[in-house]
């Protein structure tokens, strides 16, 4: 046997090694998302669906603060009961993500969740139907979303960006529950 061949036995005996995504990685030649992801890389892939997203529910917006994009994320409930999740706009400046803030809730039945800091700066004809979403509410809710994704209730449609950022994300512990870091 020449160096670098991997048999049966040397699979099998790193399958059951503690760290899985070095095995995948090294062994079987797949990328995984991250070391120590908040869901296990097969998850969200299975929970894809084609259907067209459903009116209403809730935008989440927050600022990237390397990169200076601002993200909108959208879920809203289906007729199933399942939840719906998409990402609504990936913007560069401040001006265009309040442009595609103002786009996306003309949909009378849509709720605004920001940042403490585009909270405090929402102009007013938005500030009405606008929620605070802190740190505190990103603890509170992180370990309810990752167990209704693991339990298949959560469908997407496969956005690249929205892909890649669920399954890089890695959880992390606070004082008052797990949150969420790329």
């Amino acid at each position: 046997m020449g160096l670098g061949e991997l048999t049966m036995q040397d699979l099998e005996d790193e399958l059951e090694a503690p760290d899985r995504d070095n095995f995948m990685r090294s062994s079987l030649n797949l990328w995984t998302a991250a070391v120590g992801a908040w869901i296990p890389p097969q998850v969200w892939p299975a929970l894809h669906t084609d259907d067209t997203m459903p009116t209403g529910g809730y935008l989440a917006v927050d600022s990237d603060s390397f990169d200076m994009r601002y993200c909108g994320v959208r879920v809203a409930a289906r007729d199933d009961g399942h939840l719906q999740v998409r990402s609504e706009f990936v913007v560069e400046s401040i001006v265009e993500m309040w442009d595609a803030i103002e786009t996306a809730m003309a949909d009378p039945d849509m709720t605004l969740m920001l940042t403490p800091g585009l909270f405090a700066v929402c102009p007013p004809e938005l500030k009405r139907r606008a929620k605070d979403f802190g740190q505190r509410e990103m603890a509170t809710f992180t370990s309810l979303v990752r167990n209704l994704i693991l339990e298949g209730r959560v469908k997407h449609n496969s956005q690249m960006a929205l892909t890649e950022q669920v399954q890089r994300a890695v959880a992390g512990r606070t004082q008052t529950g797990i949150t969420l870091s790329s």
